[in-house]
């Protein structure tokens, strides 16, 4: 039989740490770490990476992100976003480097 104090934690735990439901929140942040997404900018002045879906007919394909420090990923790289549980910035993986699928959003050289 569990005891009155571990149910007690256990509530206190599960309330201390509360999930949100993906249908709740906002759409551009639910696409964000759900799409990959491609790198069409970075200042690193401002250190802002700005991001587009592939798929150009997508409401919600574009986002810029405010980093502390950049992550190790080039214009016209494939990426996926993941939220990092206690950061103030998401993790960035590179799904595919200077990705074809993402060319048609960086400026053309020398044309």
């Amino acid at each position: 039989m569990i005891s009155r104090l571990a149910l007690a934690t256990s509530a206190l735990l599960f309330a201390v740490t509360p999930a949100v439901a993906i249908d709740t929140q906002d759409p551009a942040d639910v696409q964000m770490f759900t799409d990959a997404m491609c790198v069409t900018k970075i200042s690193a002045e401002t250190k802002i990476v700005s991001l587009q879906v592939p798929n150009p007919e997508n409401p919600n394909a574009a986002v810029a992100m405010a980093f502390k420090t950049l992550p190790a990923v080039k214009e016209g790289d494939l990426v996926k976003l993941t939220p990092h549980p206690g950061g103030s910035q998401p993790d960035v993986k590179v799904v595919e480097k200077a990705a074809k699928s993402c060319q048609r959003f960086l400026p053309s050289k020398g044309g």
